[in-house]
């Protein structure tokens, strides 16, 4: 019988909401979460309990930051006295889980949730998802022009181009849309924290599994394509993307082992840029 679990979980940036019924729902059939990594979340088997789950959302916390940060360790006081226990870190987000449904919430004042919520937002995941959202316009119309019979794009093949076209708008969906949802929660989250109320996130958890798994399926058939008729630059694009997968997850490894090891963040974040040049440039030695 399999003691751990790895499951890929889609969920938006911020819906604190969702992750925490989805982690209930998991303590109930036997499954806790140990370990927040990339691309899938780990799970250790265990007792079945039924759990009350909460994701909070701490502006210091950095992935490159040797611990504690600042406020680190008086915020976790803050939870242990109220009853709540640290189940995993990923990123700026902390999930804490207790048994007594009655314990005192971590986020008291909607105020406050909703400022640090935002504050790591415009950190993380709103530059990086409009950069992300930009290249795959980008993209996208250079695919379009050269499928109308404009200029060669990487002297790729028509086939890979439209495969590009697919990718690139599938991509520019799911960004566009999670950003639309996040500021659509945080402007009604912003008034209504005034009047001591909280608001669920925009519930859009569904629409972006099917694009995840839609770019899966094109990437996949891609591959087979290449396979067959891929030579020169192609092979060299089509490598990059499960490499770039298994990349991120090996570098976020050893950004986590420099951060625990207490190496200071800048030193760890040149070392994690470091590393990710030193792979990619090993993929292009490979193919070349």
């Amino acid at each position: 019988m399999k003691n751990t679990l790895r499951k890929l979980e889609i969920f938006p940036a911020f819906d604190g909401d969702g992750i925490a019924k989805r982690l209930e729902k998991m303590a109930e059939m036997g499954w806790m979460l140990e370990k927040m990594c990339p691309f899938y979340w780990l799970y250790r088997r265990a007792e079945p309990k039924k759990l009350v789950f909460h994701v909070s959302f701490f502006p210091a916390f950095s992935p490159f930051a040797p611990s504690p940060v600042p406020g680190e360790e008086e915020f976790s006081d803050m939870c242990d006295h109220s009853g709540w226990k640290l189940v995993a870190k990923g990123g700026r987000m902390s999930v804490f889980c207790a048994e007594d449904g009655a314990n005192l919430p971590i986020d008291t004042d909607p105020v406050v949730e909703t400022a640090a919520i935002h504050s790591v937002a415009m950190r993380t995941a709103v530059p990086m998802g409009a950069a992300i959202l930009l290249c795959a316009v980008y993209m996208l119309i250079g695919a379009v022009r050269e499928l109308l019979g404009g200029a060669s794009m990487f002297g790729l093949s028509t086939v890979s181009v439209a495969f590009c076209g697919v990718l690139s708008a599938l991509a520019a969906i799911y960004y566009a849309l999670e950003l639309a949802a996040y500021f659509s929660w945080y402007t009604r989250a912003r008034r209504a924290a005034v009047t001591g109320k909280r608001v669920r996130y925009t519930k859009i958890g569904g629409a972006l599994r099917f694009l995840q798994w839609s770019a899966f399926v094109t990437c996949l058939v891609w591959s087979v394509c290449a396979a067959i008729f891929a030579a020169g630059p192609e092979r060299f694009l089509i490598a990059l993307i499960p490499w770039a997968f298994v990349t991120f997850d090996r570098v976020s490894g050893l950004t986590d082992a420099l951060r625990r090891a207490g190496v200071s963040r800048g030193l760890n974040r040149a070392l994690t840029l470091l590393a990710s040049a030193a792979c990619y440039a090993a993929l292009f030695i490979a193919v070349a």
